[in-house]
């Protein structure tokens, strides 16, 4: 077969005389069995003729084979290689880099609860979030909340809050927050952090030394619902 993954599955008879090997629809003729080959009648199975079971028959080539051609694609460089032409290479154990753990964690953020919730505030929501930056850089959110204008008096305008959500299995390091303020403080609009499973005292003092606004709890339905989780722009985050 020439590789190509066009296939269908058929039954596959052989004729014993001559030796054709075809899919049975090939031999049908006017409701019985005909060679496609010698033209002969096939009467007896087992006699006849036999039939090979299922086959895989190929749209691009004819060809057919009764197992499929497993191969392997490589996710680094896309070279592909047929099972049987790979080493094999036992591997006793497996263990995780504590850095990609950490990472893995990062990424996996309940960013549909915190969707959901602000929802049910009246909040349109944008996820994920881009901003253009006072310096003209575009950087990216968690989130992104716009207030109703039912919440707004006749003379404000429409406000943007860019919410960003760190997680991790214990608590978030100064370095972080410091990774967010950089973006942060080239920002035109609010913004807030929702940290779980909350901040290092070094990280808190931080935070609010430089007025980031932080939400801490043991989980993102903690931290979201805390006394001060309000996401609304205040005299204290101007």
């Amino acid at each position: 077969m020439c590789k190509s993954i066009n296939l269908s599955k058929h039954s596959v008879l052989e004729h014993f005389a001559c030796g054709m090997v075809e899919k049975e629809e090939a031999f049908l003729k006017d409701g019985s069995l005909v060679c496609p080959k010698c033209h002969v009648n096939l009467e007896l199975l087992g006699s006849d003729y036999r039939n090979l079971a299922y086959m895989y028959a190929c749209k691009d080539c004819n060809g057919l084979n009764r197992e499929l051609l497993e191969t392997m694609t490589c996710g680094v460089c896309g070279e592909e290689a047929e099972v049987d032409d790979e080493e094999e290479l036992t591997v006793h154990a497996y263990l995780l880099n504590e850095q990609s753990r950490v990472l893995a964690l990062s990424q996996i953020k309940p960013v549909e609860a915190c969707v959901a919730y602000f929802r049910s505030l009246g909040y349109a929501v944008e996820t994920p979030a881009l901003f253009q930056g006072k310096s003209g850089a575009k950087h990216t959110f968690d989130l992104k909340l716009v207030e109703s204008p039912e919440d707004l008096a006749d003379s404000e305008v429409l406000s943007e809050v860019a919410v960003e959500i760190l997680l991790s299995d214990q608590p978030i390091e100064a370095d972080e927050v410091a990774r967010i303020y950089g973006k942060i403080s080239d920002m035109r609009c609010d913004s807030i952090i929702y940290a779980v499973p909350g901040l290092t005292s070094e990280a808190r003092s931080y935070a609010s030394s430089f007025r980031v606004r932080v939400r801490e709890g043991t989980t993102i339905q903690g931290a979201l619902a805390s006394p001060e989780a309000s996401v609304r722009i205040s005299a204290e985050s101007e």
